[in-house]
């Protein structure tokens, strides 16, 4: 079980590992919405890739671009 100190609420390095792990379930989640997606695009491959591009493109499109590093919780 994880057990969160003060260091969690006070803004230090607990916290960013917290958001940090947050934002990889996160970011996680979203292939998994997007192979569904597809997945159920009536059609083709063309089809198929035209809404891969679509998904891409739009509101999921911080998948192929960060602005800044997740961090690992591995060091």
């Amino acid at each position: 079980m994880l057990q969160l100190g003060m260091g969690a609420f006070d803004g230090g390095d607990g916290f960013k590992l917290w958001q940090s792990l947050v934002r990889q379930t996160e970011l996680t989640a979203q292939p998994c919405s997007i192979t569904r997606d597809v997945r159920n695009v009536p059609g083709g491959t063309q089809k198929k890739i035209e809404k891969l591009w679509h998904l891409l493109s739009g509101l999921l499109s911080e998948l192929t671009y960060f602005e800044e590093v997740i961090h690992s919780i591995r060091h």
